[in-house]
């Protein structure tokens, strides 16, 4: 049972504790607390406990979008810069990588024409920076190399095409409606226990829509690799549904692989309703 939203009092507790902890990271940057409860309230769901976001990242990233002198120098200097590595499997040249940065730490900081607010503000602090940044370099930077042409797994539509036979089927739709509550409750159990970095990567790939492409040139890696890493991953995290399943669910064995066929067709929409707000 969830523990439900923190109470105002603990959750100003917690707020006031990231605000310390993210200006120990940044002393220089002197962000007023006020400023930054109020910016990051304006934006955290209710139910979203404080303290399992990113202080120090988070702090650097509201400094910038509040206009705290020195910010964006520190942003462009530090996490920004920091991206370069992660490029030069696309922009083979550093004035190549260098002029990217630039443009994107136009994108990232300046509002937009449209009147929106800068695209920094779309960082949500319950992951780090660095993840963050160098997805959304390596994204851009393949988009203007490449044009906005998708590559995608051969295996990507397999999901797609499973949930159409468990539509069409009468007794796997039997099925999904009378055990819809266990279904629920073991996805969100299965994908609770995938590790961490599992997890990282099954959200980019399955909730971003991040291609194969693009993780290979954010991992540093061939796509052949990804391809092998995302398959294991999902291996693994069916294969904790398949426990479950055996161990919770009360139907006789025949029904057993029925019912994970249904686990294998909601995969993908299950794990972008499990792992959306993980960015």
């Amino acid at each position: 049972m969830s523990a439900g939203p923190p109470a105002p009092g603990d959750r100003r507790a917690a707020l006031e504790a990231l605000w310390r902890q993210g200006r120990s990271a940044w002393p220089a940057l002197e962000l007023g607390l006020d400023a930054f409860i109020a910016w990051v309230e304006s934006r955290l769901p209710a139910a979203q406990d404080p303290s399992q976001l990113v202080a120090a990242d988070l702090y650097l990233s509201v400094a910038c979008l509040c206009g705290v002198p020195g910010a964006a120098a520190a942003f462009v200097d530090g996490p920004l810069a920091a991206t370069e590595r992660h490029l030069d499997t696309i922009l083979r040249s550093p004035e190549a990588r260098q002029e990217h940065l630039q443009a994107l730490a136009v994108f990232l900081l300046a509002p937009d024409p449209t009147g929106a607010e800068p695209r920094l503000a779309q960082y949500s602090g319950r992951g780090a920076l660095a993840v963050w940044l160098r997805m959304t370099a390596t994204r851009r930077a393949l988009n203007l190399e490449r044009g906005k042409k998708k590559v995608v797994s051969l295996d990507d539509t397999a999901p797609d095409r499973l949930a159409q036979i468990a539509d069409s089927d009468p007794e796997l739709s039997v099925l999904r409606r009378r055990h819809k509550d266990e279904i629920a409750a073991i996805f969100r159990e299965a994908t609770a226990a995938t590790p961490a970095d599992e997890r990282v990567l099954l959200r980019l790939h399955y909730v971003q829509g991040s291609t194969l492409n693009e993780l290979a040139a954010l991992y540093h890696t061939s796509r052949s690799s990804l391809h092998r890493r995302i398959e294991a991953a999902r291996e693994a995290l069916m294969a904790r549904i398949a426990s479950l399943v055996k161990a919770r669910m009360r139907i006789d064995q025949s029904q057993q692989g029925s019912m994970l066929q249904i686990f294998q067709s909601d995969l993908r929409e299950q794990l972008r309703l499990m792992l959306r707000d993980e960015a």
